[in-house]
Parts: structure tokens; C-alpha cells; sequence
């Protein structure tokens, strides 16, 4: 494996290529891979604690509370990291400072933090609070990765989805703290139901779906021995999601200033118009894109999960249109876990354990009976957890909640001491870059 990764970099490290041996600073970067695996605990903790009432409506209290444990502290907070890798990736030396990456990690925990709680325990200062530090992290965050993209030296495929990317952060971020209001003591933006779902679906395709789309279609063919994504399948899986965004966004803030008649009724099926090229696009051509890509790449714990992930896209795209088509909560429900525990949550655990170590430049062995034992215990886990929430979401069943809440918890604790061990344990095998973006 290691030979296979040095003649990756050297296959790479020309200008105008992805830069492998760009090596960001460590302490910038860690907290965000740390940390994730303490939201899957604090979330399987929460699933133990309140049973089935955590997983009742897609709108109560709770539901919100959990969901964006997993959305914020998990999959988000890993995503961030991601993008500071990939900067380095596509050539930005340095690509982040101390300052800038500890500004955005603090103040999005702690608004983030501030949400679950605020929305937990309906408290309006925690939703104040969460409103201005998301809203301060988003204008940095943005702010500096787009200039910092800018100074790329790689234009290809990678460039283009994480520019992407950006967009979706930035349009879910906007519909986020627009939505959040509701819970501060404010009049929510539009019908509250459509916002939310409209928000969650953004976050799931132009945010997450983009980062996955970027990890992809350069950097897991060239660490794995993998097939090029096919250059007609990005084209049309970045036009989807274009389409999808700006056409979701403008909708919602055009019916903002200029209500329609007949109120979300009348809003939905416009909504569903753009929602879908991008559903199609992430779950659908993505999912089939990168599963053949990888069909004859080299084998190892993260692309077990990455693999999966994808394998479950298809199948979260028709959970979606039943839920869509039955307007069932439990069928909405079923729908949510599938996508953020299931596809996003096999894909985020994939580039944790499967890319993070090697754009880290991590020189233990990785692939060593012990460590693949444990990235087996950790997808099994996984797996059976997710498994266990569908059955509880189903039959309404507390046990089956609650058993999964505490396959998760575990999955967290594994997570966490395999991250712990792998990325402290050593240290990099060539000299960090130490200077401030």
C-alpha cells in the first residue's frame, strides 16, 4: 500500500495535477477528525435515552435535536475538514492557518451546540446564540476558501466539484439560519414543514453530495488503482446539481417576497421540479459512477464503507420518492435515516478512515490484521445499526431504537480510538507546512 501511494504522488505532484505531497498542518486539521465520532456517541446516547420519541415525527422536538447532532456534529464538522485537505490537494500551499481553521471550528461547534440545545429544549437564547456563530462561521469559511481555491494550481475535475460545494454550503447555511429563526422567537420564513425539508434536502445533495462528488472523481481512483470517472457522467452530475440548487433556492426566496396563492400546496410540486435532478444526479448517476470506478480497486476498510455508501444510493432515492408519494411520517423517517446514517454516514466513515491517514501522510502501516479486524468490528457496527433504526422507525418499536442507538454509541467509540490511534499515534513522514493562510 505504501508503494501504491508513493507512486501516486509522484504520478501527481506535477503542476497542474493533485498535489499529494502538500501536507496541511496537523493541528489544523485534527479537531475536525476528532470529533465527528463524539457526535455519534452523543447522538446513539440520546436514541438510548428517549427511545422512540427520538424517532416519532420528522417535525417533533427531539427528531430536530438528534437529526442535527448527526447533520452538524458528524457529517458536517467532518465535511469541513475534508475541504482543507482537498485545498492542499489541489495545490494551495499553505492551505489553511491555525487561526482561520480554530476560527471555524470552535464557532461552528458552539452554534452548533447552541441549535440542538435550542431546538431540544425550545430555548430562544441558544437559537440566538446558534444563529450569529453558524452565521459569522459561514462568511469566514466561505470567505477564505474561496480565495484560497482561487490560488489552485489544479483545474481539473476536483476544482470544480469542491467550487461546487461551496455553493451548497452556502445555500443551505442561508436557508439554515433563515429556518432557524422560527425556533428564535421569530415568524419562520414560509411553511415550516416545506422550509425544513426543502433545507435538509439541500444539505444532503448540494453540500454533502458535492463534497462526495469531489472525493471521487480524482482523489479515490488515484489513492486505489481505480478508473477515471467518466468525464460525460461529471459533466451532467455537476449540471444536476446547478440546476437543482440555484433553482431550489431562487424558488424559496422568490415565494418569501411573493407568497403564492394556494401556500405550500402550490410551492411543493416546484420544490420536488428542482429537488429532483439533484436527487437523481447524487443518488442515482454518482452512485453508479463511482461504484465503477472502484469496481477493481485495491481493497482496504474505507473502501468497504465508501463502496456501500454508494451501493445504498439508489435505494435511498426510492426511499424518497415512496416517502414523497405516501407523505407517511414513518416513510419520511425511514427515508431521513437511510440517507444522513446510511449513504452519508457509510461515505463520511469511508474518507475518515479510508483518506484522511494518507492525505495526512500517515507512515504506519494501515493495513495490518489488527487494524482490518477493527475497521470490520466498526462496519459491522455500523451496519447493524442502521438496520436496527429502520426496524424501530417501521414498527415503532422502542427496543429496536434503543438497541440501535447503542450499536451506534459503540460505533462511535471505535471510530474514535482507530482515529485516535492511527492519526497521534505517528507523525507525518515529511516536514509540516507550518505557515498561515
Amino acid at each position: 500500500m505504501q508503494l501504491v501511494e508513493n507512486e501516486a504522488r509522484e504520478s501527481t505532484g506535477d503542476e497542474g495535477g493533485l498535489r499529494l505531497d502538500l501536507l496541511p498542518v496537523r493541528k489544523a486539521t485534527l479537531p475536525f477528525f476528532y470529533t465527528p465520532p463524539l457526535a455519534l456517541v452523543a447522538a446513539g446516547l440520546l436514541l438510548v435515552l428517549w427511545g422512540s420519541l427520538a424517532l416519532s415525527t420528522p417535525w417533533a422536538t427531539y427528531t430536530v435535536a438528534l437529526t442535527h447532532v448527526l447533520t452538524l456534529g458528524f457529517l458536517t464538522l467532518s465535511c469541513l475538514g475534508f475541504v482543507y485537505l482537498l485545498l492542499g490537494v489541489l495545490g494551495v500551499s499553505p492551505p489553511a492557518g491555525l487561526r482561520i481553521t480554530h476560527f471555524v471550528y470552535w464557532f461552528f461547534l458552539l452554534g452548533g451546540l447552541g441549535l440542538i440545545l435550542g431546538t431540544a429544549r425550545l430555548n430562544i437564547p441558544f437559537v440566538q446564540w446558534a444563529i450569529s456563530s453558524v452565521g459569522l462561521m459561514t462568511v469566514v469559511f466561505l470567505g477564505h476558501a474561496s480565495r484560497a481555491l482561487r490560488r489552485a494550481s489544479h483545474r481539473g475535475a476536483t476544482r470544480q466539484a469542491l467550487a461546487l460545494s461551496l455553493w451548497g454550503f452556502l445555500g443551505v447555511a442561508f436557508l439554515g439560519v433563515w429556518l432557524a429563526h422560527g425556533y428564535g422567537g421569530m415568524q419562520f420564513p414560509g411553511p415550516r414543514v416545506l422550509w425544513t425539508q426543502t433545507h435538509a434536502l439541500v444539505g444532503l445533495l448540494a453540500w454533502l453530495g458535492a463534497i462526495m462528488l469531489t472525493l471521487s472523481s480524482e482523489l479515490w481512483p488515484t489513492l486505489f488503482r481505480g478508473r477515471p470517472f467518466a468525464p460525460l457522467g461529471l459533466v451532467w452530475i455537476r449540471g444536476l446539481l446547478r440546476l437543482g440548487l440555484i433553482g431550489t433556492v431562487g424558488l424559496l426566496v422568490l415565494a418569501y417576497f411573493f407568497p403564492p396563492q394556494g401556500g405550500a400546496k402550490t410551492l411543493a410540486p416546484w420544490v420536488v421540479l428542482f429537488v429532483a435532478p439533484m436527487a437523481v444526479a447524487v443518488w442515482g448517476l454518482h452512485s453508479w459512477c463511482g461504484l465503477r470506478s472502484l469496481r477493481d480497486g485495491i481493497q482496504s476498510g474505507g473502501l468497504l464503507y465508501w463502496r456501500t455508501g454508494l451501493a445504498l444510493g439508489p435505494w435511498v432515492l426510492l426511499s424518497g420518492g415512496v416517502a414523497w408519494s405516501l407523505g407517511d411520517p414513518r416513510s419520511i423517517l425511514l427515508f431521513g435515516w437511510l440517507a444522513l446514517y446510511g449513504w452519508a454516514g457509510m461515505l463520511v466513515c469511508g474518507a475518515l478512515v479510508g483518506l484522511v491517514p494518507r492525505l495526512l501522510l500517515i507512515s504506519t502501516p494501515l493495513e495490518d490484521r489488527l487494524n482490518k479486524a477493527w475497521l470490520r468490528l466498526g462496519f459491522g457496527l455500523h451496519l447493524v445499526a442502521l438496520g436496527a433504526g429502520s426496524i424501530g422507525i417501521l414498527s415503532r418499536h422502542d427496543d429496536w431504537v434503543r438497541l440501535a442507538g447503542a450499536l451506534m454509541l459503540l460505533h462511535g467509540l471505535e471510530l474514535g480510538g482507530w482515529l485516535l490511534r492511527t492519526l497521534s499515534a505517528t507523525r507525518p513522514s515529511v516536514l509540516e507546512c507550518e505557515g498561515e493562510a
